[in-house]
């Protein structure tokens, strides 16, 4: 195997510091493994005294599969983990810790779910919010804060005095159990090597030479503990690209880069800027993006084979709408298959967890199979989802009390539960119930007039109807600014919710429809068992789990303002981000990127994403409509 000269630099780096800057499709796993390989081989540093930190388990077992191979299985003793394997290995040691200290993640929800009820809180959706919480919880054990500061960054999720208890109530649940959780480790870990200085010595010792891969994705409390075991031999390397720092909400941040670069003042710095992935128009007009970043390292990106750049590697495709775009790239889909006989090599990236849900119709329609990775949500558990197919069970003469309990006052009407006490609910007793109170009883009187008109329309009008003439849309407004969250996002549900109905006829094929969907939706989907098993379809990602994979065509869809960047993106350093995030999605692509925006949204026109307009256009092909 031949390598440049940067690779060879950054493989026979020896003693102190090294900042290697990685690009996209550099080779930097195959430049980590062999120059833990010239350690050993030809430095004569022991295997024991080198640890390997990455950011997955996946990626740590792949280093440590490719390493092994490389070395034909010799050299046992080097560790390769990640962060929280390595910290509670040190942690394990000096608190006899094990596995079953470890606090689960189902047990994390039950305790917090079972708390909600003694505050008062308007939750739509419980796991939606548990989770939310306990991300937030994790981000402020590891940010340091304590006291007010905690709460600066809560937003809308919940009042700053409730969270400090349900804050304090959680640590309490662990500590009387002896759990620790996952920010534990890092936080604990650091605590320890802090304040005890033989315990750092011991593994300072230990872990003479320290590689970390994906540098830039590494948060405040992370960087702190290997600022520690490094601080004695100072033989740390580090690989990353801070062009490809998008964990932002993790608590990454680009700037620990440059902060390396000012605590190790003597560090070398090596920079890989060969790509040996993409065509060379993929890599310039990638590039030609990135570079209105302020806040990086310059670099000479470049592709590897740079010859003439006559074929059209990127297009930049505007279309009416995300229908006729889906249908694009489900008839793309095709031809590649046509060629290939796979799917395999084809990916479609999102911005966010909703934006692959139109696009999964369509290819369940189309009966293309579709792998997706990540742990994405069914849009028709989302609570909006349920609300709408409650007003539908109602409309196909359904009266069971739980569906009248989810959208009596969706929107407001004022109506009580109790007026809706039977398991099996009768509107001639609702009426008797607010007999004498004339608004609520016209309100209950219009309640059943919608429902009795709705089961003469198709599912399609049906929920139009549940959209616009219910007021349901309105609702959701009202939802949105009481609460802070993001209307845009529960638009986005009613849209795919109506988009399923399109085709069925009456409700019973649209119920069957849903659950045909939710079965594939649920064997196709990261937690899926199937999906372990499933060796072809067209890989659906979102730009963060796409980081690290590379396909031969990628699709990158609704490239519009609001979704990329996201328009909660404001600040500079928050676009810069977003802006990163589309490199990343950019740079995934082998030989073929299209870049996919749509005029309207929603009924409602759209506007194509700023970061298009800073794509050189001599690296990339506009396909626009005819006016």
């Amino acid at each position: 195997m031949e390598f440049n000269k940067a690779q060879i630099q950054a493989m026979r780096h020896f003693n102190g510091p090294c900042l290697t800057l990685a690009g996209p499709g550099s080779g930097k796993t195959t430049v980590l493994t062999h120059r833990i390989q010239y350690l050993i081989e030809e430095k004569n540093i022991k295997p024991e005294n080198i640890l390997v930190i990455t950011f997955t388990k996946m990626a740590a077992c792949e280093m440590k599969e490719r390493f092994m191979k490389l070395s034909q299985g010799k050299y046992k003793n080097v560790t390769f983990g990640t962060f929280h394997s390595v910290y509670f290995m040190i942690l394990r040691h000096a608190y006899k810790y094990n596995a079953e200290n470890i606090v689960k993640r189902q047990e994390q929800y039950r305790f917090i779910k079972s708390i909600l009820g003694d505050y008062e809180l308007e939750i739509n959706d419980t796991a939606e919010f548990v989770g939310e919480l306990l991300e937030f919880i994790g981000r402020v054990k590891c940010s340091g804060l304590e006291g007010e500061k905690q709460c600066e960054a809560l937003g809308e999720l919940c009042p700053p005095e409730i969270f400090r208890d349900i804050y304090c109530r959680y640590q309490r649940f662990l500590n009387m159990r002896r759990y620790i959780d996952f920010e534990d480790m890092l936080v604990y870990c650091y605590e320890l090597l802090a304040a005890r200085k033989d315990i750092l010595s011991q593994w300072q010792e230990q872990f003479r030479y320290i590689l970390i891969d994906e540098f830039q994705d590494i948060s405040k409390i992370q960087f702190d503990v290997i600022l520690l075991l490094a601080s004695k031999y100072r033989n740390i390397f580090i690989v990353g690209d801070d062009d490809q720092s998008i964990y932002g909400f993790r608590g990454a941040c680009p700037d620990y880069m440059q902060e390396f670069e000012r605590i190790y003042s003597e560090a070398v710095r090596v920079d890989l800027s060969i790509n040996y992935r993409c065509t060379s128009q993929i890599v310039f007009a990638a590039r030609s993006l990135i570079e209105h970043n302020n806040n990086r390292f310059q670099k000479d990106i470049r592709a590897a084979y740079e010859g003439l750049m006559l074929s059209d590697d990127v297009i930049i495709k505007e279309f009416k709408n995300e229908e006729s775009e889906n249908e694009f790239i489900t008839a793309k889909l095709k031809e590649l298959y046509e060629t290939y006989q796979s799917y395999n090599n084809a990916a479609v990236l999102v911005r966010t967890n909703a934006g692959a849900a139109l696009l999964t119709q369509h290819l369940v329609r189309q009966n293309i199979p579709f792998i997706m990775k990540e742990q994405f949500n069914n849009p028709f558990e989302h609570w909006v989802a349920l609300d709408i197919m409650a007003y539908m069970r109602l409309a196909m003469g359904n009266r069971e009390r739980k569906n009248f309990f989810r959208i009596i006052n969706k929107p407001l009407r004022y109506f009580s539960r109790e007026a809706f006490g039977e398991s099996i609910v009768d509107f001639k007793k609702v009426k008797e119930y607010y007999a004498g109170k004339s608004l609520l009883l016209g309100r209950v009187e219009e309640l059943e007039s919608d429902i009795e008109f709705m089961t003469g329309l198709t599912p399609f009008a049906a929920v139009n109807y549940i959209r616009k003439g219910i007021g349901y849309e309105k609702y959701l407004k009202e939802y949105a600014d009481e609460h802070k969250a993001d209307y845009e996002e529960l638009i986005k549900i009613t849209v795919i919710v109506q988009q399923s109905a399109k085709q069925c006829s009456d409700f019973e094929e649209w119920f069957e429809y849903i659950e045909k969907y939710s079965d594939s939706f649920t064997e196709k989907s990261g937690a899926g068992s199937q999906n372990k098993v499933q060796n072809d379809g067209v890989n659906i990602c979102t730009m963060h789990g796409a980081k690290g994979l590379e396909y031969e065509t990628v699709f990158v869809i609704d490239v519009n303002e609001g979704i990329i960047p996201y328009h909660k993106a404001v600040l500079d350093s928050e676009i810069e981000e977003e802006r990163r995030m589309f490199y990343v999605a950019m740079t995934r692509a082998k030989k073929k990127l299209y870049l996919c925006f749509v005029k309207e949204r929603y009924n409602k026109k759209a506007e194509k994403s700023r970061f298009l307009e800073e794509i050189n256009h001599e690296y990339a092909k506009l396909e626009l409509l005819e006016e």
